[in-house]
């Protein structure tokens, strides 16, 4: 009887041990490195791997925004006593071009999908992380920006066969 109750104790702790609260988030540091790999729809990467609240894409040729994303929103009341909203960190890597992640909403282009990537064209993405409401960085703080040119995917080299 005593190794059952033990190992229901050591079952309890470690299943206590291994959750993870699902809303907490890993602090970005204040600086990150953003990777971004070839083709039409590139995956953006950032390192550390941590939560971020904005991922935004822009053309530097239209200098227009072309795609935009951001967590969860979170309300609060703001020094004014009006009522505020500030997306939560829940972005986390890697994020296809044009794929809303889970937690996330597509700020821009409101409706639709955002425009095709073009071929040889420089695109610059910019990440912000938010700070807490009790801070005075409530709004966010732009942790990296990183300019990129749209390049071809590498070929994939045939196979031979014999």
């Amino acid at each position: 009887m005593a190794y059952r109750t033990r190992d229901l104790l050591l079952i309890g702790l470690l299943g206590v041990v291994s959750c993870r609260d699902p809303f907490a988030v890993s602090d970005c540091p204040d600086d990150v490195e953003i990777t971004v790999s070839a083709g039409a729809t590139p995956e953006i990467d950032w390192t550390p791997r941590c939560h971020l609240a904005v991922l935004s894409l822009v053309s530097e040729y239209e200098r227009s925004n072309v795609w935009s994303i951001s967590g969860r929103r979170h309300d609060y009341t703001c020094a004014d006593n009006t009522g505020c909203a500030s997306p939560l960190n829940t972005l986390y890597p890697p994020i296809r071009y044009n794929v809303v992640p889970r937690d996330a909403f597509q700020d821009f282009p409101i409706s639709g999908q955002p425009q095709a990537l073009r071929l040889g064209w420089p695109y610059t993405v910019h990440l912000r992380r938010s700070g807490p409401v009790s801070s005075r960085e409530v709004g966010g703080v732009w942790l990296a920006v990183h300019t990129f040119y749209v390049t071809a995917t590498p070929a994939l080299s045939a196979r031979r066969s014999r």
